[in-house]
């Protein structure tokens, strides 16, 4: 596999610039691993009324001027069962042969947006800010494919990655988000709030060593072990940003960063974690990556939360989510 999958991760963290630029950025790490001959393209999205898309200007990497104008004709064109499908129903890494032949309509769109390249498939990898807005990745593909078990878990840890990221981004100047200073060998300089409990604080010297050595040498003899090594969130509560001071010192800066959530009755707050990222198709070892707890622990909260709701299956838990925050009724 050429390209760094921590590259992918570090450049999700490098939070200065423009949109334009960071999102850029991701692509350029991105695309050694991800493009399949066409190249890649991202763009940032906002899903409003109807499911129809509001979205800034197509970024691309690697692609010719032709597949950059099939790239922002395709997103255009989304039908808004598309939009849907895409947003909620599906894993967070799909092909859109996937997509379209469980609705009944691929040959239309792909002859509409892709034979003419000649392009086949297309895969999606979407990274969400919160319910309604994210960034959705493209990449071209020549023929159509089936994504394997280890590409839809490598790439869904990716885009947990940079959904956190996207998170950050638009939280940046809260300084009171700020709960933790660790040094670079995973010591907390400072703490403040429930990140000064003992447990708090060991959890955190823990993931910051962690990522250490995701950052070693591991990136190049085990890149999906490094992966799976720095994981999403610390305890679902905290991202650590990496910070480098005037006279050269490296800290990890410990940002409180929790995901949206969906706000039904009773629930816990990390019931309603585990709930949320469930009703996005997330599987249970998914979700213990990205909120950074066990996978038996979101198990359990995940039987919890549908015995209170007094839903039975995921797709009952989806319908109930969508009913209480549905961009079609704003």
């Amino acid at each position: 596999m050429s390209g760094d999958l921590i590259g992918v991760v570090e450049s999700a963290y490098r939070l200065d610039g423009t949109d334009d630029e960071w999102l850029r950025d991701v692509l350029e790490a991105l695309a050694p691993l991800y493009a399949r001959g066409f190249g890649v393209g991202a763009v940032r999205y906002h899903a409003r009324r109807g499911w129809r898309l509001r979205r800034t200007r197509p970024v691309a990497v690697g692609t010719s001027p032709a597949i950059a104008h099939a790239f922002e004709a395709a997103v255009r064109g989304m039908p808004p069962w598309l939009v849907k499908h895409a947003l909620t129903a599906t894993p967070r890494v799909v092909t859109a042969s996937e997509a379209l032949a469980e609705n009944g309509a691929l040959p239309g769109l792909v002859e509409t947006f892709s034979l003419p390249y000649g392009i086949r498939d297309i895969v999606w990898l979407r990274a969400a800010e919160d319910e309604r807005s994210g960034v959705l990745f493209s990449a071209a593909l020549a023929g159509e494919t089936a994504l394997t078990p280890g590409e839809r878990r490598r790439w869904g840890m990716c885009a947990a990655h940079v959904s956190a990221a996207l998170r950050l981004r638009a939280n940046l100047h809260k300084r009171e988000l700020v709960d933790a200073v660790l040094a670079a060998d995973g010591r907390v300089v400072h703490a403040e709030g429930v990140a000064r409990e003992r447990e708090q604080r060991e959890a955190l010297t823990d993931a910051a060593k962690a990522v250490d050595r995701a950052r070693g040498r591991m990136r190049r003899i085990a890149p999906d072990e490094a992966l799976e090594a720095w994981r999403g969130l610390v305890d679902g509560r905290w991202s650590l940003v990496e910070s480098i001071e005037s006279d050269g010192r490296r800290y990890l800066v410990v940002r409180r960063n929790e995901p949206w959530l969906l706000d039904p009755r009773a629930l816990s707050p990390r019931e309603r974690q585990v709930a949320t990222h469930a009703a996005r198709g997330e599987s249970l070892k998914l979700i213990a990556y990205e909120l950074g707890i066990g996978a038996s622990t979101v198990g359990s909260h995940l039987q919890s939360a549908m015995r209170k709701l007094g839903v039975r299956s995921r797709a009952e838990l989806l319908q109930l989510i969508h009913a209480a925050d549905d961009p079609s009724a704003v």
